[in-house]
């Protein structure tokens, strides 16, 4: 039997029109596909963003939202409430330049190429510190209804009737000090001008008054700010130092002339211009009040007999400090150091060990307030921290006490926002 060939029959045009049809869903879908891999609003680990003004869909690969350094993945339009600062962006890991223009909470961009990653940094709008600060613990009304500790005692707690914020007068700024008090766990860190800080306290006049700490470098190492037991990198790189040589007059307890402020005036005038900017210059209590008895009976001895200073009769006769200062031992500097009052504040004592108190560190160093003077012995003796967090007594020409500054940021320092830290080990407060 002989086979016919195959007959290929004509397909019909209703057919042909069906398959055009086809195709032409195909190419759509696929040219669907291919713009929503690289449309604007195809972001990198976010949603929609729905006000971006772009010169083409088809340049933008990912678009992303960072507010403060921190990416926020589920925003679906730009942040009203944050301010604009910057747009990043790259193809294929390298960075590229785009020209971006923020105007009406709308961002305008272009000059891209194909494939272009873009992320969109926001700032918080900065607050004050100082109100950062106060806000944490409870604002004013809740801060001065705490009872005044007990200054016979040294702070072991971070809250309570012993612990963490209190407010007291300031009869030398005027006004009232807010001050803290308690262990090294206080939320009371900062960075600031690369450097680590401890606020002491808020003066009555808004100034943030802090001690130094270490370096940012430090911090960044870490991961933690320096702590009770920090070592040498508590203090100023220059090392150990003698308050004054020269201890055989009374005048050896003048801060304004003694050697240590120089290592102190070294430190403040390495700091860059931008960061002085910053700090209030302000009073400084270096109070030389003298006494002829250890009772403080009896005012006015200083250069020919046994002397005690104001500060021994507040600390270790009566354990009432205070925020006072007479007029003529107020010194106007950039930076100084911590009185012994400020210490005793803070939850240290004299004879009494406290390592745990934040104002401790492994060694030992001078604060300005003077202890005594004796023309007998030609001696003359400061107030100073120790190691073991003992207030205690050093004759002016030790030269193995360390060296922490003291400086005042003004009442307008600010950082970024409620992500401008919280004062932690780990999340210190950030000085913009």
């Amino acid at each position: 039997m002989r086979l016919k060939p195959f007959k290929k029959e004509k397909r019909s045009k209703k057919y042909k029109i069906t398959m055009i049809i086809l195709s032409s869903l195909c190419f759509i879908f696929l040219f669907i596909a291919i713009y929503q891999s690289f449309a604007a609003y195809n972001i990198k680990h976010s949603e929609r963003i729905v006000d971006a003004k772009v010169g083409s869909m088809y340049d933008i690969r990912a678009l992303a939202i960072f507010i403060d350094g921190e990416p926020q993945p589920n925003m679906t339009d730009f942040p009203t409430d944050k301010d604009f600062d910057k747009v990043e962006c790259s193809v294929n890991g390298e960075p590229v330049d785009i020209d971006a223009v923020w105007e009406n909470d709308s961002l305008t961009l272009s000059g891209f190429t194909h494939k272009t990653n873009c992320n969109v940094y926001f700032l918080s709008q900065p607050i004050l510190l100082r109100d950062a600060i106060l806000t944490a613990h409870g604002g004013i009304a809740t801060i001065t209804t705490k009872a005044r500790p007990n200054f016979n005692t040294i702070s072991t707690t971070t809250e309570g009737a012993n612990g963490g914020m209190f407010a007291e007068p300031d009869g030398m700024m005027g006004g009232t000090s807010y001050y803290f008090r308690g262990t090294h766990d206080l939320n009371n860190n900062v960075l600031f001008a690369g450097h680590q800080w401890k606020i002491i306290r808020i003066d009555g006049a808004g100034n943030i008054r802090m001690i130094y700490n270490g370096t940012e470098a430090r911090f960044n190492e870490l991961g933690t700010v320096n702590g009770n037991r920090a070592g040498g990198n508590s203090f100023l790189a220059s090392g150990p130092v003698a308050f004054n040589p020269q201890f055989n007059v009374s005048s050896s307890v003048n801060y304004n002339t003694s050697t240590i402020k120089g290592r102190v005036d070294t430190f403040y005038d390495s700091l860059s211009q931008s960061a002085k900017n910053k700090i209030a210059t302000t009073a400084y209590c270096n109070d030389r009040t003298s006494y002829c008895d250890e009772g403080g009976n009896n005012p006015g001895c200083g250069t020919t007999t046994h002397t005690w200073y104001g500060a021994f009769i507040r600390l270790i006769t009566n354990k009432n400090p205070t925020f006072a200062c007479p007029t003529v031992s107020r010194i106007n500097l950039g930076a100084a150091l911590i009185t012994a009052d400020e210490i005793a504040f803070g939850g240290g004592r004299t004879e009494t060990s406290n390592s745990f108190h934040y104002l401790t560190s492994e060694g030992s160093y001078y604060t300005m307030s003077p202890w005594y003077f004796t023309s007998v012995a030609g001696a003359a003796a400061m107030f100073f921290m120790s190691g073991n967090g003992v207030l205690g007594i050093s004759n002016v020409e030790n030269n193995w006490l360390m060296v922490r500054p003291v400086i005042s940021l003004n009442p307008n320092a600010l950082i970024p926002g409620a992500n401008g830290g919280n004062g932690s080990a780990t999340n210190p407060y950030r000085v913009q």
